[in-house]
């Protein structure tokens, strides 16, 4: 403990000091780098410096209405804003993570290499305590390799990344140590590719398998960032060699801005990924700092472009040309803040438009829930991800005791929030964020709270879709065994009387053999009482097939496959033995859907072989697939197809009709927890 304690007053001592020498060579070189860079070097094709300007590349820009003090201020600004964006950046991480070695480290990072790429060393000639100064941070800034192995998480992933660190801060070592040998080396172009390659190669395959190892979207985006930013810096540092073949004054501005530019990618993804993965943090100052120097780099740009245009179409640079300038950053000044606006969203939070993109998402999701069940994960998501939540966890129920969606890992500090509709409790979502909910700014406290009304709807909506399932379920249990009692009562009383009073018809017909006519009426007699029979057997058996009662499901199913393998066609039964106590409606529903399917794949498909199987995996699974000719989808169901859909349906099952043109398959699933509400009157006949 007392190690760390140093380790943090050690590294806070260093960071303040290398803040204020920062800042002491950033005020310097910005007061007299306006001076001379305005002063034209003296070499005839090209200066040492990249920003300096040769007497005829100051002649290029002066055709295109800049004079030398235009392009002197437009570099100081550039190089400014750049400079500032490091600086507030490593602000940020100081206040934030002053008590993380890491962050401090970052921070440090960050204030040097701001200095090293944003400082003319030429405008520090009359100040050598400075410019040493300045050396001493490019020399510390040459071993910033392992740093980005160390991003964002400060720790070496994978562990070989350890190997290629080592050998950058053994050759950086040696260029101090041995500068004279170094001299040598550094002009040797088989050395410095074998060493580029075996130190940066490395680090180019570590960052693509943390992107492919990164769990969640935020991570995947922030290195996405990380290394846009580096492609950025070697893109902006390859254009510096255009001044030097095209030697055109500017080409030369043109590319010194779009270097500054690149540049300021850097702090931007850095700040943002240690913010985020070492603290869990997406500050509003963060965002507010990216959008103030970005906007104040693209007015000033705007600014060096009107005035350069208007002074060519006016032939001087007057007030006018002034006034001009000023009224384009005037009328632009709004679209391009909206447009920076939204860009750096997405940059930040991830949004392509505005924090409340991920409401309509959602609200569009909840739509969905009375169709999928799935949805709630999804919802959980974006939640998390439109409030930059680290946990987010949904319950349902009143007690809020049924966990239904979770994001991220649980966290002792995670705060309840009750969800109620019309005031009825629904359930709970617990979340925990990096800042409480008392530091979260308006904005997103105003997204959580419409985002907690949206899901108190859904789950209210969920509670009463899933009760009037539930009740439809009943009815439909309760309709089937008052079939099952129906056809018992036909059967067993009414078909028994009726057979019985025919047996008597029969007595008194051989009792009337001498009258023929009394015989004739006797005999019309026995033919109505068995018509009536008949048809009683057939009401009996579209109540509810017999042998469900009698024999079971399975035995019902072999008995109907022999009837339809006749004439060359056979149907095979598969069942698990034996198959778990069902309910009369489930029994009538699978024997039902599977006469239809049979019958649909003889009659209608041309089929000579169907295939039934019927399992009892989590719930009660049956298929029925024929090798007949199929059909075209889309295809527009008939009443058979419908009555097996409805059927399924109404058990809080599906069925789902596939076909290849090669035969057609027959899906239907009753999902466990509806067959066993039901199976309190099951047949035991399985």
């Amino acid at each position: 403990m007392m190690s760390r304690r140093f380790l943090l007053f050690s590294v806070t001592i260093v960071w303040w000091l290398v803040l204020g020498l920062a800042l002491a060579v950033f005020a310097v070189s910005k007061w007299e780098g306006y001076a001379s860079l305005q002063i034209a070097c003296e070499q005839p094709l090209h200066c040492e410096n990249p920003m300096r300007l040769t007497e005829h590349a100051a002649n290029d820009l002066a055709a295109y209405g800049i004079t030398a003090s235009l392009y002197s201020a437009l570099l100081i600004i550039f190089m400014s804003i750049s400079n500032l964006s490091y600086f507030s950046v490593a602000v940020l991480l100081y206040h934030y993570g002053r008590r993380d070695p890491f962050c401090l480290a970052a921070s440090i990072f960050l204030i040097i290499t701001g200095t090293i790429f944003c400082t003319d060393p030429l405008a520090l000639q009359q100040s050598p305590v400075l410019l040493f100064t300045f050396h001493a941070m490019d020399a510390a800034g040459s071993f910033y390799l392992p740093f980005l192995f160390l991003f964002p998480d400060g720790r070496f992933t994978p562990k070989w990344t350890l190997i290629p660190s080592a050998i950058w801060v053994g050759a950086q070592s040696y260029r101090f140590i041995v500068p004279e040998h170094w001299a040598q080396l550094n002009w040797d172009p088989v050395f410095m590719t074998v060493l580029l390659l075996s130190t940066h190669g490395p680090f180019l395959l570590s960052l693509r398998d943390r992107m492919r190892h990164t769990i969640t979207v935020k991570e995947r985006r922030n290195l996405k960032w990380f290394a846009i930013s580096l492609l950025c810096y070697v893109f902006g540092g390859l254009l510096l060699v255009l001044p030097y073949l095209l030697q055109d004054g500017l080409v030369q501005l043109v590319v010194q801005v779009i270097f500054f530019a690149a540049l300021m990618f850097w702090p931007v993804a850095i700040g943002i990924g240690v913010l985020e993965h070492r603290l869990q943090k997406s500050t509003v100052a963060l965002h507010r700092t990216i959008v103030f120097t970005t906007l104040s780099f693209l007015i000033t740009l705007l600014y060096a472009f009107s005035v350069g245009g208007f002074s060519i179409l006016l032939r001087g640079d007057n007030v006018l040309v002034s006034l001009l300038a000023s009224g384009v950053i005037a009328v632009l000044f709004h679209p391009i803040h909206l447009g920076l606006q939204r860009g750096i969203n997405r940059l930040v939070y991830g949004d392509p438009e505005n924090p409340y993109l991920p409401l309509t998402r959602m609200i569009a999701q909840v739509e969905t829930i009375g169709r999928a069940q799935s949805v709630w994960t999804d919802i959980v998501i974006g939640i998390a991800q439109a409030l930059s939540l680290t946990y987010a966890c949904l319950y349902t129920g009143t007690g809020a005791e049924k966990k239904v969606a979770e994001f991220g890992d649980p966290h002792e500090m995670s705060t309840k929030v009750p969800l109620e509709w019309e005031g009825k409790n629904v359930g709970a979502l617990v979340i925990h964020a990096a800042e409480s909910l008392n530091k979260m700014s308006i904005e997103r406290l105003e997204l959580l709270h419409h985002l907690i009304r949206q899901i108190s709807f859904a789950l209210y909506a969920e509670r009463l879709n899933e009760q009037l399932r539930e009740s439809k379920e009943r009815l439909v249990h309760t309709r089937e065994e008052e079939r099952r009692r129906l056809r018992r009562d036909l059967h067993d009383g009414l078909g028994a009387h009726l057979a019985s009073i025919l047996l008597k018809t029969e007595v008194i017909a051989d009792r009337m053999e001498n009258n023929t006519s009394l015989q004739r009426l006797v005999t019309d007699v026995q033919e109505g009482i068995e018509s009536a029979i008949a048809d009683i057997r057939s009401l009996v058996y579209a109540l509810r097939p017999p042998v469900l009662d009698e024999f079971g499901l399975l035995f019902a199913l072999q008995e109907l496959a022999l009837r339809f393998s006749e004439g060359g066609k056979e149907v095979r039964i598969i069942a698990a033995q034996p198959l778990p106590p069902l309910s009369a409606a489930t029994e009538v529903a699978m024997y039902r859907i599977v006469q239809e399917a049979i019958t649909n794949s003889f009659r209608h498909g041309g089929a000579s072989r169907c295939q039934v199987e019927l399992m009892s995996s989590d719930g009660l699974r049956l298929t029925i697939a024929d090798n007949g000719k199929g059909f075209e989808s889309p295809v527009s169901p008939g009443v058979g197809i419908r009555s097996m859909k409805e059927r399924a349906e109404e058990l809080g099952g599906c069925c789902q009709i596939n076909s290849t043109g090669q035969g057609t398959t027959v899906q239907v699933m009753i999902p466990a927890a509806k067959e066993a509400a039901g199976n309190g009157a099951d047949s035991s006949g399985n």
